[in-house]
């Protein structure tokens, strides 16, 4: 398998993983996630 497939399948899919974890992280926290970020930048 050529390099260039294999990293556009794996990058495809840690990126679906990472979207499902955010998309269930918003469902069940609101929105703590932005709250987290807000709270780091102004640390």
């Amino acid at each position: 398998m050529p390099f260039n497939e294999f990293a556009e399948d794996f990058l495809q899919h840690l990126w679906t993983n990472y979207f499902r974890k955010y998309l269930v992280s918003e469902k069940t926290a609101g929105n703590t996630v932005g709250t987290k970020i807000s709270r780091n930048q102004e640390i």
